[in-house]
């Protein structure tokens, strides 16, 4: 276990995070891109962390983003939209058991895009089209069926 920084060293952690962060609208346009929805369903991303951040980095980059973005201190229209997400983020990645799920997916992910892109890398085949004779024998044995 670490020892809890005293409360002026996390402040200007939180300050030091805040500046490396950019404008509230550079944020906001990051977390609500079209289809944010899927985009913002990795809650590392959402936090804009590594996935193997300790709760300690994770709770100090919530404040920040929270600090930066909330509806109260940030005039701009999407601002509790994208507040939403962070607070969505946050709350999944609070809890041990949710963080380790969303962790363990995000390292599947990486081990199975590793292995396809190995695969495309040495496989030598090029996918050929059917002719035109056998397109039709394809189609009819699924007819059939």
């Amino acid at each position: 276990t670490t020892t809890p920084e005293p409360p002026e060293t996390q402040s200007n952690n939180i300050s030091k995070q805040l500046t490396k962060l950019g404008t509230p609208l550079s944020q906001i346009n990051r977390l609500l891109p079209p289809n944010y929805e899927w985009k913002n369903l990795n809650p590392f991303y959402v936090l804009d962390i590594p996935h193997t951040a300790p709760l300690d980095i994770i709770s100090r980059r919530y404040k920040a983003l929270s600090l930066l973005i909330h509806p109260d201190k940030c005039a701009e229209k999407r601002a509790k939209e994208a507040f939403e997400q962070v607070r969505i983020a946050m709350t999944l990645l609070k809890e041990e058991e949710k963080r380790k799920h969303v962790h363990d997916l995000i390292e599947q992910g990486q081990k199975q895009g590793t292995r396809d892109y190995q695969v495309s890398r040495t496989s030598t085949t090029t996918p050929t089209l059917l002719s035109k004779e056998e397109e039709e024998k394809q189609l009819q044995s699924f007819q059939e069926k």
